[in-house]
């Protein structure tokens, strides 16, 4: 893997935060709290200006890392648009519009939206969903649609949920940027007792933990996102282990990046807070952070997880189940 992206991948990725940032950034996350039709009218054009209809994320590693870098730019920009959905239909080769990949809670963020959905649940079971009639909502997770089974299609494949997944992540690995870039200029600004705030130690090791934790997992969803391409069914693994390690590390940068800000980081007012309360959904569906680290138990289990860290003496995983004791 290369640790760094392609130029024409920077490029793009340039050009859709340029474009974004234009149509109205994270403003544009606050004017569709009031009013969703904002997605279609505002912010599908921008996206299918980009060429989001055209990228197959499938086609080869340089696509999809182009589909990966506008996912992680949304993210960054609190999009809301299911942008990593959308790309992971697109490579699925599906009719429908949009892919959600979903688990014990069925739920679906933008589900609203035309275009049609495929729903697929992490064993590979697959279908339409239909509208469940729960009329719950969640004040600080908007457009997130309670389903219920529609009708079923051929399941899908390991490398179909691993993309859902991946996409997922760079979203909120653009979250946690935004959120660590914030929270980095503020301590640099602000003052208090006189000094600024980044000359305090303490702020110093908040600033420098979220730093380390947005580097590692850039890197891991790169490492994943290469791994995916060379073998799609075999990355559901560590596309499980990249959520994981995602949704630990947008918790992180978020709470150091609410402390440093104070109270004002709580106010609608503050981007940081609409940033948040964006990547609710995310960190949530299709699992928490508990069931997808169980999900992640049970995957290792039965399928192995090659790291540099891998223990050369460890038998095979067809091995280790012929010879498993079952409890009496």
């Amino acid at each position: 893997m290369k640790p760094v992206l392609p130029s024409e991948v920077v490029s793009f990725g340039k050009a859709a935060a340029a474009a974004i940032g234009a149509a109205g950034g994270i403003e544009l996350a606050r004017r569709a709290v009031v009013d969703p039709s904002v997605r279609t009218t505002d912010i599908a054009p921008v996206l299918q200006s980009l060429g989001i209809d055209d990228i197959d994320a499938a086609a080869d590693l340089e696509t999809l890392l182009a589909a990966c870098e506008l996912t992680r730019v949304c993210g960054s920009f609190a999009v809301p648009y299911p942008v990593g959905q959308r790309l992971a239909a697109s490579a699925a080769e599906c009719d429908e519009s949009f892919l959600a990949v979903v688990d014990r809670v069925l739920a679906v963020e933008h589900g609203d939206l035309p275009g049609g959905w495929l729903v697929v649940e992490p064993a590979g079971a697959t279908w339409l969903p239909i509208a469940s009639g729960d009329d719950r909502r969640y004040v600080s997770i908007p457009y997130v649609h309670h389903v219920d089974r529609g009708e079923r299609r051929a399941p899908a494949t390991g490398g179909q949920v691993a993309l859902g997944l991946v996409l997922q992540s760079w979203e909120l690995l653009g979250a946690a940027q935004s959120a660590h870039a914030w929270a980095a200029s503020h301590v640099v600004e602000r003052h208090q007792f006189g000094r600024r705030l980044a000359d305090f130690q303490l702020v110093q090791g908040r600033v420098a933990d979220s730093e380390v934790a947005v580097r590692g997992l850039r890197q891991l969803a790169q490492f994943t996102s290469w791994r995916w391409s060379t073998s799609p069914e075999h990355a559901l693994v560590d596309a499980w282990a990249l959520r994981t390690q995602a949704i630990e590390t947008v918790r992180v940068v978020l709470a150091h990046s609410h402390v440093l800000h104070g109270a004002v980081g709580f106010c609608d007012e503050h981007d940081l807070s609409i940033l948040d309360m964006k990547t609710q959904a995310a960190v949530r569906l299709p699992a928490d952070l508990e069931r997808s680290t169980e999900i992640l138990g049970l995957l290792i289990r039965d399928h192995g997880f090659s790291s540099p860290f891998s223990d050369p003496t460890c038998p095979p995983v067809e091995e280790r189940r012929r010879t498993r004791k079952v409890a009496p």
